[in-house]
């Protein structure tokens, strides 16, 4: 009976202003169940999403994309960008990729014509 006390004596009441906040949160769910609108949740982006996202980060970089093309088993996707760059912009692209979260799963490294620029191929694979 003590330690009850004692945890009570520590306890603290929440401020009013957190209450109304919590209160105000209960009323905007209670609003999206009354109106039928469905509880959302962050999905996992598709395919779709990443590739922009990976278009977004080549742009960045100033890297042109030569060629785009998916290659798509089931539910599996993987998306084929062959590209035509500075080698310092590749390498600072791959330095960044890891932050999409979508797994990089080819490179492919070549000379371009003159040795200024170089030919990449990279893969990325989107699994759902």
């Amino acid at each position: 009976m003590g330690q009850y006390r004692n945890v009570l004596k520590e306890t603290q009441a929440l401020p009013l202003g957190y209450l109304s906040g919590l209160d105000n949160q209960v009323k905007k769910l209670r609003n999206l169940e009354a109106s039928g609108e469905e509880f959302k949740t962050k999905n996992p982006q598709g395919p779709e999403e990443h590739i922009g996202m990976i278009r977004d980060l080549l742009r960045a970089h100033n890297i042109n994309v030569e060629h785009f093309k998916t290659i798509g088993k089931e539910e599996i996707t993987t998306s084929e960008f062959i590209l035509n760059c500075e080698g310092v912009n590749f390498f600072n692209f791959l330095r960044e990729a890891p932050k999409l979260n979508i797994p990089l799963n080819y490179i492919s490294i070549k000379p371009a014509s003159g040795f200024s620029k170089i030919n990449a191929t990279v893969r990325f694979i989107h699994v759902p």
